[in-house]
């Protein structure tokens, strides 16, 4: 007889709030990497209330919840009806298979009563200043398999985020599997569970150029450029992005124009802005430059799936307390990828090529670890 694919509840952001390609993307890629290895996935749409918010008067209706959702969004997050929101969610729709709108345990448990396996991941749900207790999964029933893939968040050990971590170690007993995102998660958690934990690659980095392509639009410039894509400013960086275009001989500084940005720049010529983009633009525009500036781990890791030059910036933020670049660190030290930091000119000097023959021998072991993760986790 032949064997029945298990089916798995992803417990994961995606679309959670404000426009974040890298969300949507992980997701989707957690979705393609389980269909490929016989597992069926629906991805679990949860969005805890505010303190604002009343549960008892939450419509029931899917229908009537997602007008409760885009009302809710449009007036706490950005406008839901600009093109950039409208083809973050026409990609969700089209592409991964979703549960309807949950607002609590007992919505998400009602939409998922018949899966056999949940996996929490990837993403930053660990994360002590942004997590819900929700994706401790202590509500989980003991028939279902627990396990996280490649869960990030787990920054510092310090003081504050202690409350959290102990919590988060007396629910990792009843996972039978538990891998993070990065190292330094790794050595965080052993301080506080027994439990063999190990580091995963993000699912982006489990897909490869072909797989990727099929999402891909077309190339949006026939002049080479070089992308900047940041989430916080752009404009501490633009003289600098100006010495890069200049090293790659790109007549262009494209720059993905976000709806909620907090900076206006005007366009030229040679410094211009793209309004409106969405999941499959942010991979294109990605795999057609000729190098990235980046304060994005997903960024990064699209700049190494497609093998371009890429620029680590900093994120220039006022008021930010993580700035990116642990995770973008801990992905170029697991790659072999030497220093990308960039904020000088004499450190754009000292920067050399990737060596990516190399960067390939070393991911294909990680997606070959990585892999095997999976597999025996949802055995």
């Amino acid at each position: 007889m032949e064997k029945k694919n298990s089916k798995a509840a992803i417990f994961t952001w995606c679309n959670y709030g404000k426009v974040n390609f890298g969300q949507i993307l992980q997701c989707y890629a957690l979705c393609e990497l389980c269909k490929k290895n016989g597992i069926v996935p629906t991805v679990v749409r949860y969005r805890p209330l505010s303190f604002r918010e009343n549960y008892d008067v939450i419509p029931k209706g899917a229908l009537e919840r997602e007008q409760y959702e885009f009302d809710y969004k449009n007036k706490n997050w950005q406008k839901q009806d600009t093109e950039q929101v409208v083809k973050c969610n026409n990609f969700m729709r089209s592409r991964i298979n979703t549960t309807d709108l949950c607002y609590s345990v007992d919505d998400i448990k009602n939409a998922v009563f018949d899966i056999d396996l949940w996996i929490v991941g990837s993403d930053q749900l660990w994360n002590p200043n942004m997590s819900d207790d929700t994706y401790l999964l202590e509500f989980a029933d003991e028939k279902n398999k627990c396990i996280s893939y490649s869960t990030s968040g787990i920054f510092s050990d310090r003081l504050a985020n202690r409350g959290f971590l102990e919590r988060l170690s007396k629910a990792l007993d009843k996972f039978e599997a538990v891998s993070v995102r990065e190292q330094v998660g790794v050595d965080i958690l052993k301080k506080y569970t027994n439990k063999k934990i190990e580091c995963v690659l993000d699912p982006t980095l489990m897909l490869d150029t072909k797989e990727w392509g099929i999402i891909c639009e077309k190339e949006s410039s026939t002049e080479k450029y070089v992308l900047c894509f940041c989430l916080g400013l752009i404009l501490p960086h633009k003289h600098l992005m100006e010495h890069i275009a200049r090293k790659h001989r790109a007549r262009k500084i494209i720059y993905i124009d976000m709806d909620n940005s907090k900076e206006y720049l005007y366009s030229t010529e040679s410094f211009m802005g793209i309004k409106g983009c969405g999941p499959e633009d942010f991979v294109s525009l990605i795999k057609h430059a000729d190098a990235i500036c980046t304060d994005s781990f997903h960024a990064a890791a699209f700049s190494i799936i497609f093998e371009k030059e890429f620029y680590v910036l900093n994120r220039a933020y006022d008021d930010c307390e993580g700035t990116g670049s642990d995770r973008i660190d801990g992905l170029m030290n697991l790659l072999g990828i030497k220093n990308r930091h960039v904020n000088s000119l004499n450190e754009l000097n000292k920067i050399s090529r990737i060596d990516y023959l190399k960067v390939k021998e070393h991911l294909k072991e990680n997606q070959k670890k990585s892999l095997e993760y999976l597999l025996m986790a949802t055995k």
